[in-house]
């Protein structure tokens, strides 16, 4: 009975741990697409700075 206990409360840490873990990988996804998006409308502002310059 006891062993079953343990084993019950050792797969809710895991399962605790692998939220924690997801979260925080979600996080990093979001955060690096917010960086990348970031990037792309830099390049675009200045390729119609430049065009504007052209002109």
């Amino acid at each position: 009975m006891l062993n079953n206990l343990e084993q019950d409360k050792q797969s809710v840490l895991n399962a605790k741990e692998l939220t924690v873990r997801n979260a925080f990988l979600n996080q990093q996804e979001y955060y690096n697409d917010y960086l990348i998006n970031k990037e792309e409308k830099a390049k675009l502002f200045n390729k119609i700075i430049e065009k504007k310059v052209s002109y």
